[in-house]
């Protein structure tokens, strides 16, 4: 109970992108955040407290050489190495295939994001998502494996 009192209700947005190859880092951003839609008359946004990662935060993750010289689909090198968030696994993302309702972006086991799926019917590993509330502060922790950041 203490850990959820620590995660707020946030809005997740729900637009995507539709041509092949995801683009920059912050271009992905802003299609996320619904430039483009593919029916109008699905939300924009949903509110919860936990979701799922976006591609722009995986990207944003690597720093800023590749945030602006690399599409998030060439992450597989580099990129990959220095994303503090890419752990091998085939995983889901919140993102859509703009114009292919069932089509969802992941995060390949190699580093990049991509864009065709072939459907969200596949089993891929999910890493839950959220925002802390804003008193929640760091009272003990590195953030690492052995040592976890301890909320207070």
């Amino acid at each position: 109970d203490k850990a959820k009192s620590y995660i707020t209700t946030s809005r997740y947005y729900l637009g995507g992108y539709n041509t092949s190859g995801p683009p920059l880092t912050n271009e992905m951003y802003g299609y996320e955040r619904g430039t483009l839609r593919y029916n109008m008359d699905r939300p924009l946004y949903w509110e919860g407290m936990i979701g799922l990662m976006y591609p722009s935060d995986y990207g944003y993750a690597a720093g800023s050489a590749c945030v602006n010289g690399t599409k998030l689909f060439n992450y597989e090198g580099r990129c990959r190495n220095s994303d503090w968030l890419f752990i091998r696994i085939y995983e889901w993302l919140v993102s859509t295939y703009v114009g292919y309702s069932m089509y969802v972006f992941h995060l390949s086991s190699t580093g990049g994001v991509i864009d065709f799926s072939g459907g969200c019917e596949r089993t891929f590993s999910v890493r839950p998502t959220f925002y802390l509330t804003p008193s929640a502060s760091i009272t003990l922790g590195t953030g690492t494996l052995n040592d976890p950041y301890i909320l207070g």
